[in-house]
C-alpha cells in the first residue's frame, strides 16, 4: 500500500525540517528521533519505504528548511 510508504517518507522529511529549524547539522545519524525510526523500520516489508527513501527525505526536509532561512 503506497499510503504507508508515503506517510513514512513525509514523517522523515518532517523530522529533517525540525532538525534544520533547530539549527542542527545536516547529519541524520545525529537525529535521535529519526534514528529510532530507522532502528524499527523493516525495509523487507513491501509496503514500507526503503532506507534510502527515508534518508533522502530527511535530507530534503533539512535542506528545505535551511533554504528558507
Amino acid at each position: 500500500m503506497e499510503m504507508l510508504k508515503n506517510s513514512q517518507i513525509v514523517n522523515a522529511m518532517t523530522l529533517g525540517k525540525f532538525t534544520g529549524k533547530e539549527g542542527k547539522q545536516r547529519f541524520f545519524w545525529q537525529d535521535i528521533s529519526f534514528m529510532e525510526i530507522l532502528k524499527g523500520h523493516q525495509e523487507s516489508n513491501p509496503e514500507n519505504a526503503s532506507f534510502s527513501d527515508l534518508m533522502e527525505a530527511w535530507l530534503k526536509g533539512w535542506d528545505f528548511e535551511n533554504i528558507k532561512q
